[in-house]
């Protein structure tokens, strides 16, 4: 190669594009008792991406929809107890979506809850369980989904930021990610798995 070419080469390496997004392929399997199309899945996951990389979080994390399939009770389109929970965990699938939860974290909760991907330590594997999005606009689907998602990397709740996406108590406006939640999402599943701890009568999700 001649050193002109050389040259040329190194100038082009410089100024190429930084490595991509870590991109997570996931699955969704979706309750036939919920009416959400491919193309509502896929907005979610845009807008949680999106949400991960907005400042001041700049966490380069990308979801995208690898596949979508639909299931009918049992399992259950209602969660109610841990056999309910633990029959829907285990329908094949990164992301379930059933109509309501009302069985989490080993207790009832009467007013149910909006997500839940908490397992024990020893119940593999840990897939994030959605409801659809309420019509009351108490918080964002692409909220849920990544503060799931973030359950299932090993992220317990926290209250030391008001804005913070772990929040127990989620709302639109609970976004923000700190650099050690940053390297979770970016490191993958981890080997032990915190149960996380809430204050809410109606959680965001565990």
């Amino acid at each position: 190669m001649r050193i002109r070419d050389s040259i040329l080469l190194i100038c082009a390496l410089a100024w190429s594009d930084p490595a991509s997004a870590k991109v997570y392929q996931l699955t969704v399997s979706i309750h036939e008792a919920v009416s959400m199309t491919q193309n509502d899945v896929k907005d979610i996951l845009k807008r949680a991406s999106n949400l991960l990389h907005q400042k001041p979080n700049s966490c380069d994390i990308e979801f995208k929809l690898k596949g979508i399939t639909h299931f009918a009770s049992p399992p259950p389109a209602d969660i109610i107890d841990e056999m309910s929970l633990e029959q829907v965990q285990n329908v094949p699938g990164d992301v379930k979506v059933v109509r309501s939860i009302k069985f989490c974290v080993g207790k009832n909760w009467e007013n149910g809850v909006f997500g839940c991907s908490w397992r024990p330590d020893d119940h593999l594997p840990r897939t994030v369980i959605v409801t659809p999005p309420p019509h009351d606009g108490s918080y964002d689907d692409e909220v849920l989904w990544a503060h799931e998602f973030g359950h299932t990397r090993g992220l317990p709740h926290r209250t030391d930021d008001p804005d913070a996406l772990m929040q127990a108590c989620i709302s639109p406006d609970h976004t923000q990610v700190n650099k050690s939640e940053c390297r979770h999402f970016l490191a993958g599943p981890p080997n032990h798995y915190p149960p996380p701890s809430s204050q809410c009568s109606a959680l965001s999700g565990d």
